[in-house]
């Protein structure tokens, strides 16, 4: 009888062990999943701020690019006004000997005004 007692004893004992065993491999492959999942979490999310600047750069990269040929097209109507202005000036300052010595109204006269002194 005692025998059997013994054997009792064995297989209660053995399934403690057992059950020990599986509740440190369970508690330990939850800590990996654990660990596993956070690494995975912190990767994504450095992933995605990496994505989330490069995109920012790239628009902000193309909204420059835009501005910055909008003001070349600004800059190339002022350069075309001006080059025109100063051929017209060129011109005037060619004649300017003409411009003193004749009326360029043929109708107008120049009158001296005593009140003013001219």
């Amino acid at each position: 009888m005692r025998r059997k007692s013994l054997r009792l004893g064995i297989g209660v004992k053995l399934a403690i062990v057992f059950s020990f065993g599986l509740t440190f491999a369970v508690f330990i492959l939850t800590n990996i999943a654990i660990y596993s999942v956070k690494k995975f979490g912190d990767l994504s999310a450095d992933k995605n701020e990496s994505n989330i600047r490069e995109q920012a750069y790239y628009f902000l990269e193309e909204i420059t690019q835009e501005q910055a040929s909008r003001y070349g097209e600004t800059l190339q109507q002022f350069t075309n006004l001006s080059s025109l202005i100063a051929y017209q000036s060129e011109v005037y300052l060619g004649r300017i000997d003409l411009y003193g010595s004749t009326n360029l109204n043929l109708k107008e006269e120049l009158t001296i005004y005593p009140k003013n002194r001219i």
